[in-house]
């Protein structure tokens, strides 16, 4: 029973992120599958951005590596939004995991009028963990030897008692 247990176990999904950058948010998943790569990039389409007003519009993002310029982009309306910074995924493009924390970004010279930011990513929401059915086979096996051990105890020092 406790190796069918093991084996029915699925491996846990990848959570989801919050994205947070100058008053707009999106959610994407902590290792996403891009719709496009490169060596220096990946994209994402049709993403949903919501802002402070409740505005929701879709977008396509670019995360950049490090080697050139970094950070991320969108393309809104026809018009292409880069800011630069740090590498913001570890992992190849084609196979991304994204990194957590503040990160500061600067427009780009390839985007006259984007504003500097802080992008914040986080984790989406945090819902009490439910344990796996393996780990429930576990601990259902651990109290299943703690109470053997202790009942074979009380056996060996009734005998010890009564000799």
């Amino acid at each position: 029973v406790l190796a069918g247990s093991m084996l029915a176990a699925a491996p846990a999904a990848a959570a989801a992120l919050l994205f947070e950058f100058n008053g707009s948010s999106f959610t994407l998943d902590s290792a996403p599958v891009p719709d496009e790569s490169d060596v220096f990039f990946f994209g994402i389409s049709g993403v949903s951005v919501t802002n402070d007003t409740g505005l929701v519009g879709t977008v396509d993002l670019l995360f950049r590596t490090s080697d050139i310029g970094g950070g991320f982009g969108f393309l809104l309306s026809g018009s292409p939004f880069l800011f630069d910074g740090p590498q913001l995924f570890t992992g190849p493009p084609a196979d991304p995991s994204f990194l957590t924390g503040t990160f500061a970004l600067t427009g780009s010279d390839l985007s006259p009028g984007a504003p500097d930011g802080t992008l914040t990513i986080r984790l989406a929401n945090v819902d009490a963990a439910v344990p796996e059915p393996a780990t429930w086979a576990m601990m259902i096996l651990g109290f299943g030897l703690v109470g053997g051990t202790m009942r074979m105890r009380g056996i060996v020092r009734e005998a010890v008692i009564a000799n």
